[in-house]
């Protein structure tokens, strides 16, 4: 018996080494040699000490002092990055039967050298002589702002953003530049890829910088109309030869800034009373109903409502999810992005109503931009964008506007909370009804429950498309675009 457990156990090890043999001789059957050279796209100069590694896995090399560099690729790895110091990575997707891949890293070199955009076309940091400020995607998406103006608030030296309300639709933002410049019209021109666009409803997946152009020196081109100085923004366009798909998710919390904390009905009763005494007049409140107001002993004819804690929410939740899609090959480059921003109120409402009378907002944003080499000297560009935008909110007071702008009904609701002092019963009677008084003709309560409700769709969609002609034949760097 001893024998043969001895041989079975023999017999299983020989079978495992035998298939992990197999399987090893599968793998190194299924790799390739993969060799090429990189070089300076600038120059063509080669470039030794550059990092070429696997996507997605540990396995890389470096390029030889000819640029020269070899790996060893297996059947799931498909992309080749490449690395180097003051160059722009580079991805290289191994083809089936093509063994040779040549690349040519594009510098990115900082500071004086760096790009930036003024007017209507870009230019080294080192020749611009104006005041120019620029930011990049990365920091951008940094704040979770629903806005884009709001985003780009203290970000950029000389902006000023001021936004005077945070309701979900209604967070239209006034932007300065170096303060106020005019007497009227006193915002500043705002260009959404060299056309003058709508900032608020940009979403900040789409940008890829932006650019303030801030003294007469940088807006002299715009004339009068810049006296307030111009905002540049540019979207994401397609660059990789390797296929992107992007997908980001984001939530988060809101809340006031800053909120009033309303006396209690014990302190309001005291505080009535001393005011009436000190005035000569008799205390407003017996000791008996002082001391019900601070022991709570009586609610229903001594009440305590806070009201700003029964209305006010602790905070208020957001979401934005977006996807995009982009990649660039010989003749066509694009990028495709879809985006979801939902924002919720920071008031609470009555459960179980019969409609929804709730502050919120759902925007979706479309943006396409498509540039195509038509030849050597002529390319053209379509750009599509577009947001639909659903907002939602009580109907509130009659003089409350519809739109982005004019009066708020939160403006309202919050004036109504705090006007109510503690003593005030409700904001129910017992028999379910709307507390009121004399003082309070519209409740907070009603106004947010019992007034309806008022549901605004707004939608918007713009296309630029344009072509550009190379002039290079009658000087260097010349060209001519029609819009």
């Amino acid at each position: 018996m001893m024998k043969k457990k001895l041989l079975r156990n023999f017999c299983a090890v020989v079978l495992t080494l035998l298939c992990v043999t197999l399987i090893n001789e599968n793998l190194r059957a299924q790799e390739k040699l993969i060799t090429g050279k990189v070089t300076d796209a600038t120059d063509g100069g080669v470039l030794p000490g550059v990092t070429v590694r696997l996507k997605g896995t540990t396995v890389g090399t470096s390029t030889d002092p000819q640029g020269n560099f070899s790996i060893k690729a297996n059947a799931k790895s498909r992309v080749l990055i490449f690395n180097l110091v003051g160059y722009e990575e580079a991805e290289k997707l191994i083809e089936d039967g093509n063994n040779v891949i040549n690349v040519k890293l594009t510098s990115s070199s900082q500071g004086l050298n760096e790009v930036v955009i003024v007017a209507y076309g870009a230019q080294k940091k080192v020749t611009v002589t104006g005041a120019i400020s620029s930011i990049s995607t990365k920091e951008i998406k940094q704040s979770p702002a629903a806005n884009l103006a709001v985003t780009l608030a203290g970000r950029l030296p000389g902006l000023t953003a001021l936004q005077r309300s945070g309701e979900p639709g209604r967070d239209l933002t006034q932007i300065f530049i170096r303060g106020q410049g005019t007497v009227n019209s006193q915002s500043p021109i705002i260009l959404v890829d060299g056309i003058e666009r709508e900032l608020t409803f940009i979403d900040p997946n789409e940008v890829e910088s932006v650019t303030i152009l801030k003294d007469a020196s940088s807006t002299a081109i715009f004339g009068v109309r810049g006296a307030n100085g111009v905002i540049l923004v540019t979207t994401k366009r397609g660059t990789s030869e390797v296929p992107s798909v992007n997908f980001t998710a984001e939530t988060g919390g809101q809340d006031f800034t800053r909120r009033v904390q309303p006396v209690d009905a014990f302190q309001f009763a005291t505080l009535r009373n001393l005011a009436q005494t000190n005035d000569g007049g008799l205390p407003a409140y017996s000791d008996a109903a002082l001391e019900a107001y601070r022991t709570g002993s009586d609610p229903l004819r001594y009440p305590n409502t806070n009201l700003a804690n029964l209305l006010i929410k602790d905070f208020s939740g957001q979401q934005r999810y977006n996807l995009n899609v982009s990649g660039a090959a010989k003749a066509a480059k694009y990028f495709v992005n879809a985006g979801l921003f939902n924002q919720g109120g920071q008031f609470n409402l009555e459960e179980n109503n019969a409609y929804d009378a709730s502050f919120k907002l759902n925007r979706y944003n479309f943006r396409s931009n498509i540039d195509l080499q038509i030849n050597k000297s002529l390319k053209a560009f379509l750009n599509v964008a577009g947001y639909l935008e659903k907002q939602n909110s009580p109907f509130g007071v009659a003089p409350a506007s519809a739109g982005q702008g004019g009066t708020s009904p939160s403006f309202y609701i919050l004036a109504a909370i705090y006007d109510a002092p503690a003593i005030v019963p409700g904001p129910l009677t017992p028999n379910g009804a709307v507390s009121t008084s004399s003082t309070e003709t519209n409740p907070a309560f009603g106004t947010l429950n019992r007034s309806g409700y008022r549901q605004q769709t707004r939608s918007n969609v713009t296309a630029t498309y344009g072509m550009e002609q190379s002039l290079d034949f009658v000087t260097k760097g010349l060209s001519a675009k029609a819009v």
